[in-house]
């Protein structure tokens, strides 16, 4: 991948975490600036060489997600290139941000897992009425979803839903909703009865 012209670059020296390719692996930052990081890939069991970067790119997709704890930053970020260093044995990556939360610490992790924005439809039942639901984020143990009309519900509930673009379905509870201005209705749903227990794509950097 050719590097592109770039943004002024603070050095920096901090470790995080990367997931790419459905698996978290742990990464050294070298540098950031307002558009994006440098990090490098240690050998590990699922990246040796660059050329499993490439491969993984081929099969699946560049971006990938990224939290750094030092920096309290979590989010999307595309690989914009990658190449190995001799010397060291290690994977040199430049990624792009693309979707990035701040203050996370504060913010994402009072849930205890990361949250990926992840807009989708699904569709769930409650109170034995069928709705279709659009997902604002995604987690490894909910999501939180947006449904254009104004619903009564009590915290607690269990509805069966089926969200296909991770291929979820099952029961799952809500633990808080609140109205919008257009008079929809927001929820924050758990996952209580999975047909497929993991949740393939989302990381979960929990801490």
């Amino acid at each position: 991948m050719p590097k592109q012209k770039r943004f002024y670059r603070k050095k920096i020296a901090m470790r995080g975490l990367l997931f790419f390719a459905g698996v978290e692996m742990e990464i050294t930052v070298r540098n950031i600036s307002i558009t994006g990081i440098l990090i490098e890939v240690h050998p590990n069991d699922h990246v040796r060489s660059v050329q499993d970067i490439f491969e993984a790119i081929n099969n699946a997709t560049t971006h990938t997600d990224i939290y750094l704890p030092d920096l309290r930053l979590a989010g999307e970020a595309e690989i914009v290139w990658a190449e190995g260093e001799a010397q060291a044995g290690t994977v040199l990556i430049g990624l792009e941000f693309k979707s990035i939360s701040y203050d996370v610490d504060n913010l994402v992790y009072k849930r205890k897992a990361y949250r990926k924005a992840l807009t989708a439809p699904g569709r769930i039942v409650l109170q034995g009425r069928h709705y279709t639901f659009m997902t604002r984020n995604v987690s490894v143990e909910g999501l939180m979803a947006y449904i254009p009309e104004h619903l009564t519900l009590q915290i607690g509930e269990v509805g069966d839903f089926v969200f296909d673009k991770l291929s979820l379905r099952g029961q799952i509870r809500v633990v808080w909703f609140e109205y919008d201005q257009a008079g929809g209705t927001v929820l924050g749903l758990q996952y209580v009865n999975m047909e497929n227990l993991k949740v393939v794509g989302i990381p979960r950097f929990a801490q």
